[in-house]
Formats: structure tokens, sequence, C-alpha cells
């Protein structure tokens, strides 16, 4: 079994607390509000094995998808930068000017082990350079870019949502707290899905999440499940 711990740092903690809810019944999360380390808040309120997750992450997964080997480190966390090893797209960061690079890790998702630590940090600047880290693969980790904004075409957009349909975590949640989404990134990102877990949230957000939901279905859920279905990502249910 694993544990969650969620950072609330905005108002979409509830949508995060429903999605683990639904998927992993019977579990133990906390919500807590962090100080100026996550990790230091992570290692301060976690006893065994826990997945942190910033508010407004969904997680659709149990503790049967946490890799086993993730117990053997400190930490098992991402890359914050989803395109920083695609041969094609890495340099496109460098020509938006953006502070991106890889080697930067996403703190809005992570594991910890804290009987791995013997020091609890009080800031998270430098921390990850000296510990050993296990990467946690994109699909524990379906997160929003700037990319998908602002550089990459629509068919890419769709080919990135597509691969979204089998993710554990649908990562959204910069791009739903701007309040600002186009088209491309109604392609990229399951809206449709976060939608799902709207119950605990408060009317302005329930009501703009459940618009992004709509248009993301009208616009490419057909679409982009068929793709899925096509390539065994997801499977009929009848």
């Amino acid at each position: 079994m694993i544990d969650y711990l969620v950072l609330e740092t905005n108002s979409l903690a509830g949508a995060t607390v429903d999605s683990i809810q639904m998927h992993d019944i019977g579990s133990s999360i906390k919500v807590v509000q962090p100080g100026d380390s996550f990790i230091g808040t992570a290692l301060r309120n976690a006893t065994s094995q826990t997945l942190v997750l910033k508010s407004g992450v969904i997680w659709q997964g149990c503790s049967d998808d946490i890799p086993a080997v993730a117990k053997n480190y400190p930490i098992c966390i991402s890359e914050y930068g989803v395109f920083t090893d695609h041969p094609k797209l890495e340099h496109t960061y460098e020509l938006l000017k953006s502070p991106i690079a890889r080697g930067n890790k996403d703190l809005s998702i992570f594991v910890i082990n804290p009987e791995h630590w013997k020091v609890i940090p009080e800031t998270d600047e430098g921390v990850l350079s000296k510990i050993k880290s296990l990467t946690m693969p994109r699909y524990m980790n379906h997160k929003d870019d700037e990319l998908i904004k602002e550089a990459i075409p629509p068919h890419d957009a769709l080919y990135y949502g597509v691969l979204g349909t089998a993710a554990l975590t649908l990562n959204y949640v910069s791009t739903i707290l701007s309040r600002n989404v186009n088209a491309n990134e109604t392609f990229a990102y399951l809206f449709d899905e976060v939608a799902k877990y709207t119950n605990g949230l408060d009317t302005a957000d329930k009501a703009f999440i459940t618009e992004l939901g709509e248009k993301t279905r009208s616009r490419v859920a057909s679409l982009r499940d068929g793709l899925a279905k096509i390539n065994g990502l997801i499977h009929d249910t009848d």
C-alpha cells in the first residue's frame, strides 16, 4: 500500500482527493498546506512510501501502479519539460527563450520514501542534485507544457492527447488556473476526464472545468479515443 499526500496550493484539492478515492478505495489521504519546501513538507508528513500530489493533479491509479523499484530510491520524480528529451522538439524551449531545461524536475507529483532521507530540507533548491532519484515515466505524469500552447502543430497535440488516454496522472493545473486555454490544449489534454472529478470544487472552478471538458469532448474526444483503441492504449468496455 502507498499513502497519499496532497499539497494544497490552490482551490483544486477536492478534485485530487476525489480522484484518489475513486481509484484507490480505502487509501490513506492527507491534505496539507506546504511550507517553503515541497520535499520537506512531504518528509514531515510521510511515515512510509507516499505519493505526493499538488492540488489539482488527477490520479487514476492505485498502489499497484507504483513501480516496485521506486522503493529503492529517496524519490521518484519526472522531468518538468515534457519534450526536453524529444529529438525534434527539445531545441524549441531555447528558441522560445524558456527557462525550462533538461534536468529541471516537476515537484507537482513525486513518490517519496522517507527511510532513505537523513535530513529534512528547508528548501527544495539544490536538493535533488545531491541525492539519487528514479525518473518517473511520462505516463505517470501526463502534464501541460508551454510547447503545446505555443509551438507544436495540432496533430502533435492530438498525439499527446492519445498518449494521455493510458496515463495514470492528468496534470493540467497551471493551464486550468491560468483560465486561458487554446484549441491545441483541448486536443492535448484530457479535460473531459478531469471534469469527472469536480464534485468537491467551488462553483467557479467546477463550471470552468466542465466547460473545458465539453470543448474537448466535442472537438476531439471521439477521434482521440478511436486512435487510442487502434494503438492498444484503451479497450472497449462493452
